[in-house]
């Protein structure tokens, strides 16, 4: 059997990106990009619709991120449901691992990573606990991610510099009244 998860990644207004995860049960994994829409005449766009291997250095991420998820995120995956309790010590967790900032780039301090990188983590991740998979994708994609392409460089160094030491970055969406 395979088990497939969508990502819709929104880079700026203008583009979206949808990339599915193919897991396929044995020793196989891929990753298959459905595809990218760009409201922008003449882009040309790479790899529509094919499947890719996982490199050697994603293969070992996805592991240590299962490794994780199996040995310390899921043992409190019930309790935290129950008890409604922000996992702190899962993000502490997820800081030491290197999972928190990963797609930072290197002048700030992160590993540089790309999406494709944290949806393998946020994958693994929310096969035990789905609090836990969120937290790395606010801490991958979400507010750092618009914060790293449209913020000062100001805001972009204080970003970075509190969610590589733990703090999850939050989004609040308001009305206008």
């Amino acid at each position: 059997g395979q088990k497939e998860f969508i990502l819709l990644v929104a880079t700026n207004p203008r583009v979206i990106v949808m990339l599915s995860i193919v897991v396929h049960c044995g020793s196989s994994r891929y990753l298959s990009k459905l595809h990218v829409e760009k409201n922008e005449p003449n882009l040309r766009l790479p790899v529509e619709n094919s499947m890719h291997r996982l490199t050697s250095d994603q293969l070992q991420l996805q592991e240590r991120a299962q490794v994780l998820a199996e040995t310390v995120i899921a043992p409190r995956a019930a309790e935290i449901d129950r008890t409604e309790e922000y996992p702190w010590d899962n993000v502490d967790a997820l800081t030491k691992a290197g999972f928190m900032g990963m797609t930072i780039p290197h002048s700030h301090g992160g590993a540089g990573l790309g999406y494709l990188e944290a949806a393998l983590v946020v994958e693994e991740m929310a096969k035990v606990c789905g609090s836990t998979a969120r937290i790395v994708v606010e801490g991958n994609m979400g507010a750092i991610g618009a914060i790293m392409a449209y913020g000062s460089e100001k805001q972009r160094a204080l970003a970075a510099r509190l969610v590589l030491a733990g703090d999850e970055p939050a989004i609040c969406i308001t009305g206008p009244d």
